[in-house]
């Protein structure tokens, strides 16, 4: 059987597979969006109430927290997508390598 990440490193087991790793992208990826989301909603905020009787500036903190918005509603939907590929979902399971079957399994299938 070809194990891809049969090689061992600090940051991967060797006992992951694809699916493994895929969900441990998409929490390094949920993590840093969620950072960000917060950063860039506290700049804005601090814009906003700074802006005092300048247009330009309440317009400009208003529409980067819309982005903001609009960038997490098009994270959870991948999110979504993300959770319906990986078998077993990555919501549904705490365990990653749970219920996923092996290369042999699936061929004696």
């Amino acid at each position: 059987m070809l194990n891809l990440f049969a090689v061992e490193t600090s940051l991967l087991p060797s006992d992951w597979n694809i699916f493994s790793f895929l969900i441990f992208i998409v929490d390094l990826l949920t993590f840093g969006i969620g950072a960000a989301a917060t950063v860039g909603f506290v700049i804005s905020g601090y814009t906003y109430l700074t802006a005092r009787d300048n247009p330009s500036q309440v317009a400009k903190a208003k529409t980067r927290m819309f982005e903001i918005v609009v960038g997490i509603v098009i994270w959870a939907v991948f999110f979504g997508v993300i959770n319906w590929l990986v078998p077993g979902g990555k919501l549904n399971s705490l365990d990653a390598t749970q219920n996923i079957p092996t290369v042999q399994e699936s061929a004696s299938l």
